[in-house]
């Protein structure tokens, strides 16, 4: 054997141990389980051949951490005989132990000597226990009182009924409680990566955000609160949820003791089984992971250890808490006190936000007015538009204002409501001086409201009128056309395979474009696009396009070229004047004119040809048609033998032929119904460029994740022909992203048919969303998560288009985040100016483009 290496991984036996510990999981499989201890074993065996005892006994006791483990799981059996080879016989396992008990006196000896101040109560300990072990009568060690537990029927029972007073407190990973939790409002996710042995409820609430801070307050006044993690069924010492237990019971001063706390047997998995509709995603489960790595760093340990006779542990390390119970509790007042303040500092800063906005809305009412009055209306953008726009655009302000002051005032009433009675009584206090104070502010929005609704009211007769009268006017008759082109087709044409695919070269006639370019812009890609005539539809998109960076290089450096294709059905006259008119927004002026594109978009799509209002959704999913059949490159791959059905569908819908608009924008989208009666499945794969979304009903604030949860969320269907029955039968549709877009644009329904009076109504939800780290991992299937290990899920948002309005008489703007500037900007027409991004989310957001980070192409 090698000489003994110098201490260097711990300085304490203690330390040492818990180095010891590896993630236990359900999940994890047999196979994998017994491959890690295979690796284990034989780390530690060499590791201790070169004299490293502290890296070998950390390995010997991972072994045995996942030995325990695994005899606990049915497949133990069949396992036995090769753990017993591992070990090297019947005899293995007693000389390992005896190995291992004389690493560990070896190293209790060593760090004892090398570290006698750190060491001596571990010694002291250490002959106290063996003295005690000599004993008849050993004391008996303090533990916390065990909470009982509730079944998963009662725990339904419990949040079904409204005079329960219940708070529930999810201890999973935050990772697992975002991708699936329960549909109960007083739920509150403290995750476990942050219950470990120490830690305290002050580090416990800096974790959590200001929403989620209200509900840990709940805590106090809540009589019932359940527990749960993934699958336990009980508490198991040092486990999240018995760290949680633990820092309540004994360390939280302020925490009602008399409040029952109850652990959710079997935990979410249980409650899932049994109540899956009562989750956000049903069918959701853990992901797989690996649990053991070399080093020491990364590791998740566990929540238990494996103990042994020559392991004694120590009692130590729960929170150290200063009682000075004068002290703490002034500390917590102050801080409930500045909770409190902040709120009612929001809500004044939004009534003095909203005043202003009251004015202005007055005075471009009074300015419509004047102006409609005077004028002579044209096909040509006038000054009346403008007006009408930026009164669009202030009333999606008010509204969004009104939405988070309602939101504040909701967690203001809450908050209140949770604390003693002394404490609210005495913060009540401030909250009504300010109500005092606002009094005459509030009298001063009333009456700009009161005047803006009256000047609304006569607008909106006027444009009625207006609309009346254009309707009743006879529509000029195109002249006929001797080649008359379809309107647009369903899908691209596709050549023959049979033959080698073989390119054309595409004769483009120059064209002689007058952008009519206004100098002086804020720089590249900052230029404005004139309005022609309600087409701010159209400009709104070709900003989105015009900053999606990949897209903007593509046709900037002229690599579309090579790509055209004359068979398509435009002869690639659409992708030259979107190219043409992006290249000539990034040449730094301050405003262009996009008239040429308006007029061959008009000669390909009668709808885009006039000046009406159009869906600038409905134009994007038009485009992205057009530039995927203008722009296909043919590659002569052949696909290999033994596809995925995922990629086999793939193949079939690109036919070998792709489009920088097929690599950035499509995705697909994996379709499976399931039958109630066997379970037999049939999965379908369709391709998709958007993703249009479901708003929830009678919810003025919502967040995307619960529209995706919509999207994505399994629907019952009836009379589907089972192939396995042979009969019509009820059955369960589920989608999932089978592959995910290097840009995935999401489209938000806003407008829906309105039967009662004809014509759309708007939806003006105010959805959040994220600017960064939109992760779209969770509505991945299961079955192909393998498949996106190594690939990237996580999404940025960088443009934006906005809806005011409404169908009829509604306006168009983009928000976008530019690739040179790395800055936000707002594109309103030809205007364009710098934008805050705390303002990019608002109630007008209508198509939200997301670029992955880091794309895998």
């Amino acid at each position: 054997m090698s000489q003994k290496k110098p201490l260097y991984v711990a300085k304490t036996f203690n330390e040492l141990q818990d180095m010891g510990e590896v993630k236990i999981s359900k999940t994890q499989s047999g196979t994998s389980v017994l491959n890690s201890m295979a690796r284990l074993f034989k780390e530690a065996e060499e590791k201790n051949l070169e004299g490293d005892e502290e890296k070998s006994y950390v390995y010997y006791i991972r072994f045995f951490n996942l030995l325990e483990s695994i005899k606990k799981t049915p497949q133990f059996k069949s396992q036995r005989d090769q753990i017993t080879t591992l070990l090297g016989g019947p005899k293995g396992l007693e000389r390992t132990l005896d190995t291992l008990e004389v690493i560990a006196e070896n190293l209790r000896q060593r760090y004892a000597k090398q570290y006698p101040e750190l060491n001596r109560e571990f010694m002291a300990e250490l002959a106290s226990a063996e003295e005690n072990s000599q004993s008849p009568s050993s004391p008996v060690k303090e533990t916390i009182k065990i909470p009982t537990t509730v079944s998963p029927k009662q725990f339904y029972e419990h949040i079904k009924d409204c005079g329960f007073s219940l708070l529930v407190i999810d201890c999973r990973p935050s990772r697992d409680f975002a991708a699936s939790r329960i549909k109960y409002e007083p739920v509150l996710n403290v995750p476990e990566e942050i219950l470990v042995k120490g830690v305290t409820v002050g580090k416990i609430a800096g974790h959590l955000k200001d929403a989620e801070k209200v509900k840990w307050s709940q805590r106090l006044i809540k009589s019932h609160i359940i527990l749960l993690d993934q699958s336990s069924c009980e508490f198991v010492t040092e486990s999240p949820v018995w760290v949680l237990n633990d820092v309540l019971q004994n360390w939280d001063m302020d925490f009602n003791r008399k409040a029952p706390i109850q652990l959710l047997s079997g935990g979410f998995e249980s409650f899932q089984l049994y109540y899956p509709m009562e989750t956000t995603d049903p069918r959701y489960k853990p992901p797989q992971n690996s649990y053991v790595d070399e080093g020491f760093d990364d590791i998740q340990y566990p929540d238990s250890i494996f103990n042994t006779s020559f392991s004694p542990r120590s009692t130590s390390g729960r929170p150290v808490i200063n009682r000075d119970s004068k002290a703490i509790a002034l500390k917590t007042y102050d801080e409930k006190e500045k909770f409190l303040k902040n709120l009612l500092e929001r809500r004044k800063k939004n009534l003095n936000e909203s005043i202003e906005i009251e004015k202005l809305r007055v005075d471009a009412e009074a300015d419509w007015k004047a102006i409609t009055e005077n004028e002579t209306p044209t096909h040509e953008p006038n000054r009346s538009q403008e007006v009408l726009h930026k009164i669009y655009e202030l009333e999606s302000r008010a509204r969004d204002i009104q939405i988070e002051d309602q939101s504040l005032k909701e967690n203001e009433q809450s908050f209140l409501e949770m604390l003693p009675e002394e404490e609210a009584a005495k913060l009540q206090e401030e909250a009504q001086r300010q109500e005092e104070e606002a009094k005459e502010k509030e009298r001063k929005k009333l009456e700009y409201e009161a005047a803006q609704k009256r000047l609304a009211e006569e607008r909106e007769r006027k444009l009625k009128e207006s609309r009346v009268v254009r309707e009743k006017v006879p529509k000029p008759v195109p002249p006929p056309q001797p080649k008359q082109q379809p309107a647009r087709p369903k899908q691209p044409h596709i050549p023959d395979r049979s033959a080698k695919p073989h390119f054309e070269p595409v004769f483009i006639p120059e064209i002689k474009r007058d952008f009519s370019p206004v100098r002086g812009g804020m720089g590249r890609g900052l230029t404005g696009l004139k309005n022609l005539g309600n087409t701010c539809y159209m400009n709104s998109i070709i900003q989105c396009l015009s900053n999606t960076q990949a897209l903007y290089e593509y046709f900037n450096e002229g690599m579309y070229i090579k790509h055209r294709n004359g068979q398509s059905l435009t002869k690639c006259r659409i992708a030259e004047e979107v190219a043409a008119v992006i290249k000539a927004l990034w040449e730094g002026h301050r405003m262009i004119s996009s008239k040429d594109l308006k007029a061959i978009v008009g000669q390909y799509e009668r709808s885009f040809k006039g000046h009406e209002q159009q869906d600038s959704h409905e134009f994007l999913t038009i485009l992205m048609d057009w530039l995927h059949s203008d722009l296909q490159a043919i590659f002569n791959v052949v696909p290999e033998n033994n596809l995925s059905p995922s990629d086999k569908a793939w193949y079939e819908f690109t036919k070998n032929r792709e489009s920088i608009i097929l690599r950035l924008f499509y995705g697909q989208i994996k379709s499976t119904v399931q039958c109630s009666r066997c379970h037999e499945e049939s999965t379908t794969y369709d391709t998709f460029s958007n993703l249009s979304l479901e708003l929830p009903q009678n919810a003025n604030r919502t967040d995307l994740h619960k529209c995706l949860d919509m999207y994505f969320e399994g629907e019952q269907v009836s009379g589907w022909m089972c192939p396995n029955c042979k009969d019509t039968r009820d059955a369960v549709k589920k989608l999932d992203i089978s592959r995910l877009p290097a840009v995935l644009v999401i489209h938000l329904k806003r407008f829906n048919v309105n039967h009662d009076h004809g014509g759309y109504s708007k939806k003006q939800n105010y959805v959040e969303f994220p600017l960064k780290n939109l992760d779209m991992r969770h509505y991945l299937p299961r079955s192909e998560m393998v498949n996106h290990v190594n690939k990237k899920t996580s999404y940025n948002l960088y443009a934006v288009s906005n809806h005011y309005g409404t169908m009829e008489t509604g306006h168009y703007t983009a928000y976008c985040k530019s690739p040179a500037y790395d800055k936000w900007y707002k594109f309103n027409d030809q205007q364009v100016s710098p934008l805050e991004p705390r303002d990019v989310n608002s109630s007008a957001a209508y198509i939200l483009f997301y670029e992955m980070s880091n794309p895998v192409r």
